[in-house]
């Protein structure tokens, strides 16, 4: 997956529904990790 993004650029998330913290979680390790 690519983003186009530069690294330590900043970007704002959201998520709604039952699992939204997992999945936000989820997002931010695969992020962090690149």
């Amino acid at each position: 997956m690519t983003l186009g993004l530069d690294a330590g650029e900043e970007i704002t998330l959201s998520a709604n529904g039952e699992d939204e913290e997992d999945a936000m979680k989820s997002i931010e390790n695969y992020l962090s990790n690149q």
